[in-house]
């Protein structure tokens, strides 16, 4: 990657930041409703996760881009079978402990600026 492509990622990367806080923020909320939620949350959680997936590794997050391609992948399990038979409680703490390591990596940038 050039310097000059290098740069404008690096000058657009606050604003991405921001939405991707928007998306961790779906799929944050998908995951404390647990098997409670609704399968529109679920859609809406594992489309945030695939955008962030895109968006993070066209950043060149790839640490970040991996863990929402993760959290895409378990939300994606089953999607026709009822939340409470695909979103077991361990992995309820699986999708929590990848949504805290996720915001942690998005938000580790902030630090460097």
């Amino acid at each position: 990657m050039s310097a000059e492509v290098r740069r404008a990622l690096d000058e657009q990367w606050p604003r991405v930041r921001e939405a991707a806080r928007a998306q961790i923020a779906v799929i944050e909320e998908f995951t404390v409703a647990g098997a409670a939620g609704t399968n529109a949350q679920r859609r809406d959680a594992v489309h945030a996760a695939h955008q962030l997936s895109g968006r993070l590794g066209m950043f060149t997050r790839a640490d970040a881009s991996s863990v929402a391609a993760t959290i895409e992948r378990l939300l994606s399990v089953d999607v026709h079978a009822p939340l409470a038979a695909t979103l077991t409680p361990a992995s309820c703490l699986e999708l929590r402990r990848l949504v805290d390591r996720l915001d942690g990596l998005v938000s580790r940038d902030e630090d460097a600026l």
